[in-house]
């Protein structure tokens, strides 16, 4: 079981304040009182890259942070939601009221498209990541979007040729009230800066195969697209 939380600071805060807050005390909080985490990863939206060919555009980015959590299977029989709403909801619910944060999270089902990175546990990850968080283009149904999804894999693998990681995280439910109705998030890891800046595409003419293709299954004018640096802190 794996859930992805979006993270929004409160009204009025300095983004780069929170961030810090997030990562040194919202996190250790997380580690010390949730049990049933068996990995953990922090990304904060601090990261800005200078394109040599741009990415698709994007909506406008509430997003401070994005956590990934997988939870140990340990054969309880209640619903991911409940074991969610037992164990984990009401540690970020204490620990982001204080700063009047906002938090929407998703189950789901997590596809590795490419994994030729290995990540220090306990350690800021060296390079960066790209975060899209999708929504199906109209009059697509959840297996129409999926579909075409899981068939643009394969082409972003060979395109985005300075990735060493992919993840699709395709949403199978929102666990939290007023969640956007995202579809999936997607997760791809630069090794460096550069390497997003410079090798995000092979070519710039593949850059507008890509767009093609993505736009055939996302909705492009809600896609949220934004840029992090990766904490794995277990």
């Amino acid at each position: 079981m794996k859930v992805v939380s979006l993270i929004s600071r409160g009204p009025g805060q300095d983004s780069a304040d929170f961030q810090r807050w997030f990562v040194r005390e919202h996190a250790p909080a997380m580690l010390k009182s949730v049990r049933v985490l068996a990995h953990y990863v922090v990304n904060v939206n601090d990261a800005s890259p200078k394109m040599g060919v741009a990415p698709l555009d994007s909506a406008p980015v509430p997003y401070d942070a994005v956590s990934e959590m997988w939870i140990e299977e340990s054969g309880d029989p209640r619903s991911a939601a409940a074991i969610y709403n037992a164990a984990i909801e009401p540690v970020i619910a204490q620990s982001l009221r204080s700063r009047e944060a906002a938090c929407h999270s998703y189950l789901v089902t997590e596809i590795v498209e490419k994994n030729r990175q290995a990540f220090e546990v306990g350690q800021r990850a060296p390079g960066v990541n790209l975060v899209s968080a999708i929504m199906w283009a109209a009059g697509k149904t959840d297996q129409a979007g999926r579909q075409g999804w899981r068939n643009h894999g394969p082409l972003a693998c060979r395109v985005h040729i300075g990735m060493t990681r992919y993840v699709q995280n395709f949403v199978e439910q929102a666990l939290t009230p007023d969640a956007p109705p995202y579809n999936g998030v997607a997760i791809l890891y630069f090794p460096t800066l550069e390497d997003l800046e410079q090798r995000l595409y092979d070519t710039p003419q593949n850059a507008e195969v890509i767009a093609a293709d993505v736009k055939s299954f996302v909705n492009l004018e809600k896609i949220v697209t934004f840029y992090t640096t990766q904490y794995n802190l277990k």
